[in-house]
């Protein structure tokens, strides 16, 4: 549909200083000192020195990369739109995140350093035997990886290019993929934490300077819910109400019913899945996995839960305030309207953090929040990048190869990096927002997904998110009977067949307890 396109080029909000660009510049001169910094701190001809920095590295750079890991560009697009559109509820995504990172550390950790283990498909092949199993796992991490991850991450990152600079929302993905490109091959995980850890510290300094010029700029935090519950579109679709803010924009728990994210779904069915993304993802767990002892594996945890309690007042509130700022544009309604501020008949809340860039932003300091976004989008690609490779080269190449030497691993991991930012997927025509992680709730919502099809929908209503409708609550069944007929296909552990042991043949089972191998009697 024409009216939802957002791939052609866009006339810029402002137009940059020569300051904003020495800004950007030096951003990237001194990420690209950090990666060559970092490359030479570690041995990375070795196979768990390329991945997995020598498992040498220290508990802060951890924590900041587990963070930056997660906090992609999508998530500062996601998040604030989010926010503008329906409030502080979202925050539930990223404050869920800080038990399941304590899990992580004192419940999963210590299970997969006492297995030795590379990837999480190479664990569940040591803990339940058979290879299928194995290659099931990373082929599907890795379609998810380039299919869902990278290119949601690749679309918010080019619109927020496309938004303040006015570049090709192509031509920006594709310089993108080559930036990020090179030094994920050319430095393998160390370059990649340690960069993360420069980029946690350039996104949190500048998301703290907007959101204090975006707080003074309504008079202060108490006066942010009253003036939220005003910010309506001078054009509105008649007879309808969804240009009205939500009367709960303030509630992080809303009702199970009536609520756009109800509490049920974000404390049971979030937490289930929080789980499974913070304790098994190979992307997060590769991170601990690098720690040189599990006391800085756990340290960098705990960080990393710090930081991830920031989003709300960094991100989402200033969404909030965004709107109030400018209603016409971020709160519009209106098909014609929508389309002629941001190319999205559907709404165009995705441009809430970027209109409050360039909108509140001084000279310089605009420069500083395109480095910032920047960073968002690098950390987490770079992540993605590494994260894919190694389960392509330890799963699936060594599967076919097993004879392998370890120059020809890091040669495979490298040429992996280059495929995995090859085959982006081509940018959504409707705006992407944190929505898509409904997902993980869509069993808790699917009674409130149905009532709602029955309504008669409003010219003016968003369409439901394709990943959080109907179709996803009927994914979940259809993903447990692939799982469960995988199990069955798969060959039982030869760590649990029966054998003899010791005279009068006394039969024994080995079991894997905490990654360890022991014996048990019967």
């Amino acid at each position: 549909m024409e009216g939802n396109s957002t791939a052609g080029s866009f006339t810029p909000l402002q137009q940059f200083s020569v300051a904003d660009l020495v800004v950007i510049v030096t951003y990237f001169s001194l990420n690209l000192a950090v990666g060559i910094w970092s490359s030479c701190r570690v041995n990375r001809n070795t196979v768990s020195g390329y991945f997995l920095a020598g498992r040498d590295m220290a508990w802060w750079p951890i924590g900041a990369s587990l963070f930056a890991s997660s906090e992609g560009s999508g998530l500062f697009i996601g998040l604030a739109g989010t926010g503008a559109a329906g409030g502080i509820a979202v925050t539930g995504f990223e404050w869920n995140a800080t038990y399941a990172l304590l899990a992580l550390a004192w419940v999963f950790v210590p299970v997969y350093i006492s297995s030795g283990i590379v990837t999480m498909p190479e664990y569940l092949q040591r803990r339940f035997g058979g290879e299928r199993i194995r290659m099931y796992l990373s082929g599907l991490s890795l379609l998810l990886s380039i299919f869902t991850k990278i290119s949601t991450d690749l679309y918010s990152g080019a619109l927020f290019v496309q938004v303040c600079l006015g570049w090709n929302l192509y031509l920006s993905t594709v310089l993108m993929l080559l930036v990020t490109g090179l030094y994920t091959i050319a430095g393998g995980l160390v370059a990649v934490i340690y960069t993360d850890a420069l980029q946690t510290l350039i996104m949190v300094l500048g998301a703290i300077v907007l959101a204090v010029k975006a707080f003074n700029a309504i008079g202060g935090y108490s006066n942010l819910e009253e003036a939220y519950l005003k910010a309506v579109p001078s054009k509105i679709v008649p007879n309808t109400t969804c240009h009205l803010p939500r009367a709960d924009a303030m509630h992080l728990f809303r009702d199970p019913i009536s609520g756009d994210l109800p509490w049920t779904g974000m404390t049971f069915g979030l937490s289930i899945m929080a789980t499974w993304y913070w304790c098994t993802d190979q992307v997060i767990v590769q991170r601990s996995l690098s720690a040189r002892s599990l006391s800085h594996a756990k340290a960098g945890s705990i960080l990393a839960s710090y930081l991830k309690m920031l989003p709300l007042f960094v991100i989402i509130m200033p969404g909030m305030i965004s709107r109030v700022l400018f209603p016409d544009a971020v709160a519009c309604v209106d098909p014609e309207e929508c389309t002629r501020v941001c190319g999205a008949a559907v709404g165009c809340s995705n441009i809430a953090y970027p209109k409050l860039v360039v909108e509140l932003m001084p000279s310089g300091l605009r420069g500083l929040m395109i480095a910032v976004m920047m960073a968002a989008l690098m950390s987490s690609l770079t992540s993605i990048f590494n994260s894919s490779s190694t389960l392509f080269t330890m799963d699936i190449w060594r599967r076919m190869r097993p004879g392998a030497s370890e120059r020809e691993l890091l040669m495979v991991g490298s040429c992996g990096i280059t495929l995995g930012g090859a085959f982006p997927r081509s940018p959504p025509s409707t705006p992407w927002t944190a929505h898509h992680r409904d997902t993980w709730m869509a069993p808790v919502q699917l009674p409130q997904v149905a009532g709602r099809q029955l309504k008669d929908s409003q010219p003016c209503e968003t369409p439901l998110s394709p990943l959080s409708g109907p179709g996803s609550a009927a994914s979940t069944p259809l993903s447990c009977c692939a799982s469960i007929f995988s199990a069955m296909l798969t060959l039982p552990s030869p760590l649990s067949a029966p054998r003899k042991r010791g005279i009068g043949g006394k039969m024994g089972i080995q079991v894997i307890i905490f990654g360890q191998v022991r014996d048990s009697g019967s």
